[in-house]
């Protein structure tokens, strides 16, 4: 059983609004598959304020006085927590936050973002109404310093910067989760497994890409469906992975042109 930790940093208003229509179920429409959410489920989410993130943030520059960011500056940082799925095999997700396994889980991943230093909590999501992904925790935070006058400043680079960095952050998740939960294992660095992280963003970007050269919602879902898949059991390593899994799909309608060539635009980091 394996601790699931991922960051994205969050610079503009758009990019802002879009993680938090997702985490509040307020849009579906930035969900890779807006089909994996089981709307019955959903009432038993659970969010630490009922704010949006944008309130949540500018409470935080007021009460913490933070000194105005430049416009290039990272002002959220969204962490996604998760456990490996069969930590939840036995897990009532109707009980939500109230499930033994899952309030566990809660309470450690708080524990961990608490331990951080300069870092503030503006707001945590508890989702539960994904059934064919483990209960999981969005969490926006942002990380603050001093400046040589003494002002506080955002800086994101202090925590997320650099392979040591996160690999340091993700050591500090798994020492978290270990002082609750037994049993679970520090996964391997990507520097050796060699997985790679794909943004949602740009996989919708190319899935949008297909709709235009009129590729039909069906095809789109077959191949949506392969994507994840080809995801969670790490099949993808590089562009040309996605490419073959695409194109794989678009061989199997011939009355589809296949001349006019993919630019799929995927992007890793």
């Amino acid at each position: 059983m394996y601790a699931i930790m991922r960051t994205l940093k969050l610079k503009s208003d758009t990019d802002i609004t879009a993680s938090d229509n997702h985490c509040q179920r307020i849009s579906r429409d930035n969900h890779i598959d807006p089909g994996n959410i089981a709307p019955e489920l959903t009432p038993y989410n659970w969010s630490m304020n009922s704010k949006s993130l944008h309130e949540n943030y500018q409470e935080a520059v007021r009460d913490y006085d933070i000194h105005q960011p430049r416009k290039d500056s990272v002002k959220v940082v969204e962490f996604m927590m998760s456990l490996s799925p069969e930590y939840f095999d036995r897990a009532n997700r109707k009980s939500g936050r109230n499930d033994p396994l899952i309030k566990e889980f809660l309470v450690a991943t708080h524990e961990y973002l608490n331990r951080m230093p300069g870092v503030l909590i503006l707001n945590m999501h508890l989702h539960v109404d994904e059934p064919n992904a483990a209960p999981h925790i969005h969490a926006h935070v942002v990380i603050v310093d001093k400046d040589k006058r003494g002002r506080t400043i955002l800086n994101a680079s202090r925590l997320l910067d650099g392979k040591k960095k996160m690999s340091e952050l993700q050591d500090l998740y798994h020492t978290s989760i270990m002082r609750r939960i037994e049993g679970v294992q520090r996964g391997l660095p990507a520097s050796i497994t060699r997985r790679k992280h794909i943004p949602l963003k740009d996989i919708r970007k190319s899935l949008a890409k297909l709709t235009d050269m009129g590729v039909g919602p069906d095809q789109i879902n077959r191949i949506t469906t392969n994507l994840i898949a080809a995801v969670k059991s790490n099949a993808i390593k590089s562009e040309q992975d996605i490419e073959r899994i695409i194109t794989k799909e678009i061989e199997n309608k011939p009355k589809w042109d296949r001349g006019k060539g993919f630019d799929i635009g995927f992007w890793f980091f």
